[in-house]
């Protein structure tokens, strides 16, 4: 009998955290044949490219290789397969909408905050992301890290990860270290398609950019800084959150996604902090005494959100809801 055909519908193919879910999921559950489509429009970038390499891609709507079962995480417009599994990972205005206008048979959150992307009344299962964390272990001391960067001895280093997206707030780490005396922002990911933002961010404070193609050694990356900020408007899970947990790294946040969750593990921000509200959080953050426990902050991405658990848990539902109609 022939692997199972599972169609895998991604937004776009450069790594955020929708689509580091996606290479886990592939990675983990080699027992299925991984399909991606991405809608009209996608992103891509070379590093999407290179770690989506091995996986076929075809047309959004092609029917022709009789795909088992579809797991769509951005909506799809032309539903060809049954069943389909509806995945929410995010909570802001366009993407629920988005995200309840598609049909499907199964629906699934990345978090409880991600339950909102449903009709109220929608069965909805919870399925956490997950941290893989082999890719975040430590290969250099933070000094050598800092070094390669060039970022001056003695800074404190505030840092964020992700888009450059409206809802994502990045300004948020700039505009705090510019309000701490010698502190610097640092920027790890895709670049941002406006020039003004990425300005505004340099003339809040110095700043530091890494690539996706350039962070190989991202576990270094995140331990090269002092504290994490994370001012998303709103956020389905903060896998980057969670990624900072796991490194030890304090985090200034909001609480969306698993922050909700667990307000206690961060020094939380208000929902649209301004420069005080974000100097006074990165500071509490910063201090080690009434600050996020960074300990207790890891030892929760161990125990709950490891890669790991994620896709047993995966691999229960897909055979739970879909072993016996899929392989045939």
């Amino acid at each position: 009998m022939r692997k199972p055909r599972i169609q895998m519908h991604l937004p776009n193919l450069y790594v955020g955290g929708i689509e580091r879910w996606a290479l886990t999921l592939f990675r983990g559950l080699p027992e299925f044949d991984w399909f991606i489509s991405t809608p009209p429009g996608a992103v891509t970038h070379q590093s999407g490219l290179d770690d989506f390499k091995g996986y076929k891609i075809i047309q959004e709507g092609d029917d022709a290789l009789s795909m088992d079962a579809l797991i769509t995480t951005w909506g799809i417009s032309n539903r060809s397969v049954a069943p389909t599994i509806a995945v929410a990972h995010s909570a802001f205005q366009k993407y629920r909408e988005m995200m309840r206008a598609a049909p499907y048979d199964f629906a699934v959150a990345v978090s409880e905050g991600a339950r909102c992307c449903f009709p109220e009344g929608t069965h909805v299962d919870i399925i956490y992301n997950g941290v893989d964390v082999d890719r975040l272990q430590a290969s250099v001391p933070r000094a050598a890290t800092r070094a390669r960067l060039g970022i001056p001895v003695g800074a404190t280093v505030i840092g964020y990860v992700g888009r450059w997206g409206f809802q994502k707030n990045p300004l948020a780490a700039a505009i705090a270290a510019g309000r701490i005396p010698g502190a610097v922002a640092l920027y790890i990911g895709p670049p941002s398609d406006d020039a003004s933002l990425v300005a505004e961010a340099r003339r809040q404070a110095p700043c530091f950019f890494v690539t996706p193609e350039e962070a190989v050694d991202i576990g270094d990356l995140y331990r090269a800084m002092d504290v994490c900020v994370f001012a998303s408007r709103t956020e389905g899970f903060g896998l980057a959150i969670a990624e900072a947990w796991y490194c030890g790294v304090p985090v200034a946040a909001t609480a969306v996604g698993i922050v909700a969750e667990h307000p206690d593990l961060v020094s939380l921000l208000t929902d649209d902090p301004n420069a005080e509200d974000l100097k006074f959080a990165v500071e509490k953050a910063l201090s080690g005494s009434g600050g996020p426990d960074v300990r207790a902050a890891r030892a929760t991405v161990v125990e709950r959100y490891s890669a790991a658990r994620m896709v047993n848990d995966w691999r229960d539902y897909i055979q739970a809801h879909l072993g016996g109609s899929i392989g045939r």
